[in-house]
């Protein structure tokens, strides 16, 4: 059986085929005991064992539906179903299936054989790479990670009280770059910058829905984009020029409105341009470098993050830091990138002269956005 509140799941990757066996009385029979574990373990926990909750932490690994799981073991009088709050309980004999009694598996493996009869050939299952999806800080499930950081990870989640999948973003990494009688200050400096994210509103940034400061490690809780981010796909070469001028439309509504409200991004990067089912733009980590920016050691390692080709001079000395035309320059380095693939250099040609189909106008665009000094950045005209 699977430990405590974790259920072993099944991911595929869509990139691949997925290869399929026959099912078999003892595959059924194996998922039944993770579904009446899974159960068992709600209840330990002192959480209700609703199923839909259920059927989120064990449908992934699954030769056939959650659903018939259910309708066979009650039938067969492994588990009960309380209709009236849609919750599941375990009966006398799922104990022992659980408890692994060789008479009651086999008497299972008997009954799943009969109720399912030929369709235990017929049904093709899943023969893909395991991951696990584990209840996370109480309210969500932690599924597959999707994105790696320099100061943690993204997760696929579900927020069980929303009912809705989420992105789970670890800084598992926070502690580690501070010494201990930093890492307090550290946390409620991020706690203080992720509500500021939270307070943004607008369709092309990410909507932040909780986040836990003194959970181990920290976390945020984003809405999921789920069409990947703009580093992936400029690792496949310049973007369209139309396709780049919707993106970079997106982006500086994104901008305006978060200088609207007194915020700066501060860390424009493709790595933080998610895009939605829709191909639309979704900023996140408004403000996450200033977590780190009071320390000597904080400087080097936000540095070493990769971001350099994006900053602006000025990001590069004590002062001046906190003006608009910071992320104004982030964003023209940006589209510079999606235009050409590349970023620029101090003797670079203008985008108009790589890429063919790309206007000239948007060469004076760059150039303006992407002035050293910062008060020659026509920053009315794009944010």
């Amino acid at each position: 059986p699977t430990g405590p509140q974790v259920a072993s799941i099944r991911a595929h990757r869509p990139d691949q085929p997925m290869p399929t066996q026959s099912t078999s009385p003892a595959r059924v029979v194996d998922d039944a005991r993770r579904i009446l574990q899974t159960i068992h373990d709600e209840i330990a926990g002192g959480r209700q064992p609703y199923t839909s909750d259920v059927r989120r932490l064990v449908e992934r690994s699954l030769a056939l539906r959650f659903a018939e799981y259910v309708q066979f073991m009650e039938r067969y009088g492994f588990l009960s179903l309380e209709r009236r709050t849609d919750s599941l309980r375990v009966t006398t004999a799922g104990r022992q299936v659980i408890e692994g009694s060789a008479a009651r598996l086999k008497s299972m493996a008997g009954d799943a054989k009969y109720h399912f009869g030929d369709r235990l050939n017929d049904a093709p299952i899943a023969d893909a790479e395991a991951v696990s999806a584990e209840r996370f800080d109480t309210r969500y499930l932690k599924y597959e990670c999707i994105g790696q950081g320099g100061l943690g990870s993204v997760w696929r989640g579900h927020h069980n009280t929303l009912d809705r999948p989420v992105a789970l973003k670890l800084l598992s990494g926070l502690d580690e770059m501070f010494r201990p009688e930093q890492r307090e200050e550290a946390r409620r400096r991020f706690e203080l910058t992720v509500r500021e994210h939270a307070r943004l509103n607008s369709p092309f940034i990410a909507t932040v829905f909780d986040q836990n400061a003194q959970h181990d490690p920290p976390y945020v809780v984003l809405e999921l984009a789920t069409g990947g981010n703009l580093r992936a796909l400029l690792d496949q070469g310049p973007l369209e020029p139309a396709v780049a001028l919707r993106y970079f439309i997106q982006m500086s509504l994104g901008l305006r409105a978060a200088h609207a409200q007194g915020i700066l991004h501060r860390d424009l990067k493709p790595s933080n341009v998610l895009l939605d089912a829709a191909g639309n733009v979704k900023i996140v980590d408004f403000g996450l470098t200033r977590v780190a920016e009071r320390s000597t050691s904080m400087r080097q390692a936000y540095v070493g993050y990769g971001s350099v080709g994006y900053m602006a001079p000025e990001m590069f000395r004590s002062t001046g830091t906190s003006n608009p035309t910071i992320d104004v320059y982030a964003l023209g380095i940006l589209l510079y990138e999606m235009l050409t693939g590349e970023l620029p250099g101090r003797r670079s040609p203008m985008p108009s002269a790589i890429s063919e189909g790309v206007p000239a106008d948007l060469d004076e665009l760059f150039d303006v956005m992407t002035q050293d000094q910062a008060k020659r950045r026509d920053r009315k005209s794009v944010v």
